[in-house]
């Protein structure tokens, strides 16, 4: 990809400027930019400065207006309710990521974002929003965009209550749901499905509603989390009941606490998983009762070798290494571009002299190397 069809800006990277001179900065570099189609514009901008929402329009209009393919977008201190509605009439758009978290006055947080009343994303296929809620039901967006393939909703579900589609092959809802509603999920073509719903009352409805449930025909993978699984096994199983396509269960575990509810019965539930493979389990290290989980998924005919319990421990470290990888890596290409440059300005620096016919005093001034501390 050439580098002017990508637009990356992270706002982490220019901390030590003043805002005015960021924005400066952002401005000139659109300007200058050739008048080509934007494949990439990102803009993560998750800082102790409170953005202008004047700025943030104006940029992500020029990305509409170039044709832009994939729209990455993290505010952690933004009005959610001034969102430049071009986003939600973008014909070129095909990847969206919308990730909004608290704004910075009280003034500012409104329930949700009120959607336009024209949506038309023909082309996207991947959906990412989170902390973004709507006042409104996600319907719209979902029903007016014929082509989405991936749908992942975080903390975005508060008034979900439809996901209907003929072509969505992943689906991500993690979160809280609206109380007293109900969930429908009419999905054919579903193949991944991750559920991560907070609450007790959460998983009563669950209990309810599954037994009345068609069988999910395609999902191949399948993640429930936040759960204390030792006392809600039940919606698992009922899960596992209603897939009998599944290669892959992921099961993350939360530890009891005082407002769980008594263990569900779950004796004489069989199923039939044939294709299943893997069910990772993951779960703290101190947890005591993790046991009792694996037991159980023995006992329902799954066997012990297909089962694997990782630690939130080991996961968060693991992140964290790479994530210190990746930043040394950075500080290593910073140097070398640092070193390299002055050795660039030093070559031409070199020439311009030689050009100019000095004499040999000058040349030998002009290559003598000049001690830097910051080369050893």
């Amino acid at each position: 990809m050439k580098s002017h069809e990508s637009i990356r800006l992270n706002y982490r990277e220019y901390e030590h400027w003043k805002y005015e001179k960021f924005v400066s900065f952002v401005d000139n570099l659109l300007l200058l930019r050739d008048r080509v189609d934007l494949h990439i514009f990102q803009l993560h901008f998750d800082s102790h400065h409170v953005v202008n929402c004047n700025d943030v329009r104006t940029w992500i209009g020029y990305a509409v207006k170039n044709n832009v393919k994939v729209l990455d977008v993290n505010m952690d201190r933004y009005d959610k309710t001034v969102l430049p509605r071009c986003i939600f009439t973008c014909r070129s758009l095909k990847e969206l990521n919308l990730k909004m978290g608290k704004a910075p006055y009280k003034d500012y947080e409104h329930e949700g974002l009120v959607l336009p009343d024209i949506i038309r994303l023909p082309s996207l296929k991947n959906l990412t929003l989170c902390d973004v809620e709507y006042t409104s039901s996600l319907e719209q967006i979902i029903a007016r965009s014929p082509g989405l393939e991936d749908l992942h909703l975080i903390n975005c579900a508060q008034h979900l209550e439809l996901v209907e589609s003929k072509v969505l092959k992943r689906l991500t809802v993690d979160g809280f749901l609206g109380r007293d509603k109900g969930l429908t999920i009419a999905a054919p073509s579903l193949i991944h499905f991750k559920l991560a719903l907070f609450g007790s009352d959460i998983k009563v409805m669950l209990e309810k509603e599954l037994p009345t449930c068609s069988v999910f025909e395609s999902p191949v993978t399948l993640a429930i989390g936040e759960w204390c699984l030792t006392y809600d096994l039940y919606v698992v199983l009922r899960f596992l009941q209603l897939s009998p396509r599944l290669e892959k269960l992921t099961l993350k575990h939360r530890k009891r606490n005082r407002r769980c509810r008594n263990r569900t019965n779950i004796t004489g539930i069989t199923f039939q998983c044939p294709l299943l493979e893997t069910v990772i389990v993951q779960c703290s290290k101190d947890d005591g009762e993790i046991q009792k989980t694996v037991d159980a998924l023995v006992a329902t005919g799954i066997s012990l070798e297909k089962i694997h319990v990782t630690f939130y421990e080991d996961i968060r470290k693991n992140l964290a290494e790479r994530k210190r990888g990746r930043q040394e890596g950075k500080t290593g290409r910073s140097i070398l571009e640092k070193k390299l440059k002055r050795r660039q300005d030093w070559v031409d620096d070199s020439h311009a002299i030689s050009d100019n016919d000095n004499n040999g005093d000058e040349m030998e001034e002009a290559c003598g190397y000049e001690y830097d501390p910051d080369d050893f």
